[in-house]
This record gives structure tokens, C-alpha cells and sequence, in this order.
């Protein structure tokens, strides 16, 4: 990888195509960097001190935002028997769930991760974990934190749909030696990833990377949008849980007076959330961390959607290491794992296909709209059809009704008009 001291991540700014991740911060030798959030777009954004820089180059070398090769990337990294263009290289599929109930019935789906990194810490196979954590302080801004202690660990379980500058915790891995996990999105283990090809210490301390499926992330004006639905203002909530109790889960606000206000996942997702995409989120094509060494994600086969109310998670071990891990823990009781048929997988994970397929088209709508998109290299995408090419309007429509809120009415109109008719959609 070449270094160019030209250039740095407010090219990346400039260009709409940061995704927050934090790999800049995280990684930056001289602290001229600083992360804030935009209030406008919901979203994190890298700042530079121009007194500080030190024009190394190394933010623009290791940001995966303008530039990522993830197939070459895979070839490097993941060392697995099997491929699958939709879901990356593989050793082995499995669903399973935590045989802690009370972990499982808290966790988002099947409590896996957090099994994981609990059997880690207790074997001394790791020192830290790199996890998010939600505060109860009303700020609703998950941190990343080095998770030390079994509690730490338990306290940073569920998902966040929200952004989280995972990797900005990098910087704690880098000044403190010791064996690291990191859990992250697959953007995380971009960043990670692609650092770790220069950065030898980063690639010796962090022993075993976790990735959660992601089909894309949330801005925070999903979050701020869900609130103005319930007629809450922002500073009533004390703090968020966007799913836990049980499985598919629910979105819980917990508000200063100590009143709960809960929505099942559906409801607040399907009819909400899941309209607002940031811009860098629609040129990914990773929905299964690729990158990861075992990747996790929910479950969504029929006759597991019809019965469990619990959570099971989907598995995809990539390496050796991860299964002799997965294997020990199934070997003590701790866990229960299933081979599971990749047609399975495919079949419960649509964002598969989505984010494959529909990439070319997405990629193409933007030129044609004069805008910026990430380098790919030498990867290749099915050619895009008029129907694709449909889709991806539509997306981008419903991405620029989304980024101003003085729109947001129609969506308000439409989540009305929906529980009027009683429509229920189906998981996404």
C-alpha cells in the first residue's frame, strides 16, 4: 500500500463518503484529528488540526470510505475452504445461542457475541474487547470502549442502530499492550483490516475480529425521528435500548420521569428506522463482514421465525482459530451450534443479494447524479439492469427525503397511513 503525504481525510469529507467509523482517529500518530458529530447528517465526521498534522498521509492510506479492495483483502486475511460471492470466504455455517437464557433472552439475537467474549476473558485468551457501550446519560451516544471485565462486556450486549466510531478505540489497543477482540460492523473491519497490511502491531493484538451483519447503519436523525413519532422532545429520554428482551426484540426509550416507552422490533425498524441511510452505507457491498474471523447475524429462517421468541444467531467461521474457539465453548456446554445449509443462510439474509447485486446500479445512478463513489479496484458487479437501476432510485429518493427533516412529514404521513390499513411488513 503506498502512503501519499499529499493527501488526507477531509478529501474523504469533501467527497461525502465518510462513514464514521473512527480508523482515522484510531490510528493517528500525531492526535491531530478530532471526531464530532453532524448534527445535519446524523453522522460522525473526522476534523483535522491543520497546527498538529503532521501530513503523514496515513488517515487517507487507511480509510476504507474513498477506497477499498475487499476481495484482495479476503485474500490476505481470511484463509477458509469455501467462497460465496454473496457472504465472502468461509470455513464453516452454524446457528446457534448462548445456553445462558437470561444472556440470550438480553442480547439482540442468540447472545452469541457476547458468549464469545465472555469465554475469551475467562480463558485469558483475551486482555480487552473492543465493544460498544450505551450510557444513561441522555446524550443517546454509544462509546466505544475497551471492555475489561465480565460486566463491562455484559453491559455493551445488543445491537446499536446508531452510528459508532468503533475504531477510534484503536488508539487504546496501539498505546497498551496485550490480546484484543474487536467487535465491529463490516466497515470496522475495513478500517481494521486495511491498517493492519502496514500497521504490524495492530495486526499482532488484535486476535480475533467479530462481525455483525450489517444491511446499513442508522444516522442518528433515525433515532431523533422515532422520538418526534412518539411526540417525545429529545431531552425527555434518558436513555436507548434499540433491542433486547426476547427475540426479534424490542426498541425501549427509558425517559427522565422513569417512564418506558417500548415498541416490538418490526414496528420501530420496518416502519422507521430503516428509511434512513447514510450516504456511504449505499456504496457498500459487505453485508456479512467479509473481513471478520466469525461473523454473526440473526436468524431469519421460517420455522425459527414462526416459534423461537429467544434469538438465534447465524454463524460464518472464517478461520481455524474461530471454530477450535466456537467448538470449545459448544464442548462445555456453554453454547449450541448447528451446521446450517448455505441456501439457509442466503434465504434469511436478502441484504445479500441487495448489496451485491444492486451495487453496479447504485454506482451508476451517483455519476449520473454528479456524485462521488468509493474505489473498488479491480472487483467486479453484475452489470445493472432497468429494474435495478429502479430500486436504486427509489433508494436514493427515500436517502434524500431522509437527510432533510423538513421532509420528514411524509414519512410521518405514510407510518400513519400503514397502521391505519394494518399493514405488517415483513422482516427486512
Amino acid at each position: 500500500m503506498e502512503i501519499q503525504k499529499d493527501r488526507d481525510i477531509s478529501e474523504v469529507v469533501r467527497d461525502n463518503l465518510c462513514m464514521g467509523c473512527g480508523t482515522c482517529f484510531g490510528l493517528c500518530p500525531s492526535g491531530s484529528i478530532t471526531l464530532a458529530k453532524n448534527i445535519q447528517a446524523g453522522e460522525y465526521q473526522p476534523t483535522i488540526k491543520q497546527d498538529k498534522c503532521t501530513n503523514c498521509g496515513i488517515c487517507f492510506a487507511f480509510c476504507t470510505g474513498h477506497a477499498i479492495d475487499i476481495p484482495g483483502l479476503s485474500s490476505e486475511f481470511i484463509s477458509a475452504n469455501f467462497a460465496d460471492e454473496r457472504m465472502g470466504a468461509y470455513s464453516n455455517l452454524y446457528q446457534g445461542y448462548a445456553c445462558n437464557n437470561d444472556l440470550r433472552y438480553r442480547c439482540a439475537t442468540g447472545g452469541m457475541v457476547t458468549a464469545t467474549l465472555l469465554y475469551l476473558l475467562e480463558k485469558n485468551l483475551i486482555d480487552g474487547a473492543l465493544v460498544a457501550h450505551m450510557p444513561s446519560d441522555g446524550t443517546l451516544t454509544p462509546r466505544p470502549v475497551i471492555a475489561r471485565t465480565s460486566e463491562d462486556i455484559v453491559a455493551a450486549a445488543t445491537s446499536k442502530y446508531c452510528p459508532v466510531p468503533t475504531n477510534a478505540g484503536l488508539k487504546e489497543i496501539l498505546d497498551i499492550s496485550g490480546r484484543y477482540a474487536v467487535v465491529g460492523l463490516p466497515c470496522h473491519l475495513h478500517g481494521i483490516r486495511k491498517a493492519a497490511r502496514i500497521n504490524k502491531k495492530l495486526r499482532k493484538r488484535i486476535v480475533l475480529h467479530l462481525g455483525v451483519f450489517c444491511g446499513w447503519n442508522t444516522p442518528f436523525t433515525g433515532t431523533d425521528f422515532v422520538i418526534h413519532q412518539k411526540k417525545l422532545k429529545r431531552s425527555d429520554v434518558k436513555s436507548v435500548a434499540y433491542r433486547g428482551e426476547g427475540w426479534p426484540g424490542y426498541n425501549v426509550f427509558e425517559l427522565n420521569n422513569g417512564n418506558k416507552i417500548k415498541d416490538d422490533y418490526h414496528q420501530y425498524w420496518d416502519r422507521n428506522l430503516s428509511a434512513f441511510i447514510p450516504n456511504r452505507c449505499r456504496y457498500c457491498h459487505d453485508h456479512t463482514a467479509e473481513l471478520s474471523d466469525v461473523s454473526y447475524g440473526d436468524a431469519w429462517i421460517p420455522e425459527i421465525v414462526s416459534k423461537d421468541r429467544m434469538g438465534t444467531n447465524l454463524m460464518i467461521v472464517r478461520n481455524s482459530y474461530a471454530e477450535d474457539i466456537l467448538r470449545q465453548m459448544q464442548r462445555e456446554d456453554r453454547i449450541f451450534l448447528s451446521p446450517i445449509e448455505r441456501r439457509n443462510v442466503l434465504e434469511s439474509q436478502h441484504k445479500c443479494r441487495w448489496k451485491k447485486m444492486n451495487i453496479a446500479s447504485r454506482i451508476k445512478l451517483a455519476g449520473m447524479m454528479g456524485e462521488s463513489v468509493p474505489d473498488y479496484g479491480a472487483t467486479t458487479f453484475p452489470a445493472p439492469s432497468k429494474h435495478l437501476l429502479a430500486d436504486a432510485a427509489v433508494e436514493y429518493l427515500q436517502f434524500r427525503l431522509t437527510s432533510r427533516r423538513s421532509l420528514w412529514w411524509v414519512l410521518r404521513l405514510t407510518s400513519y397511513l400503514l397502521d391505519k390499513i394494518g399493514y405488517k411488513p415483513a422482516h427486512t
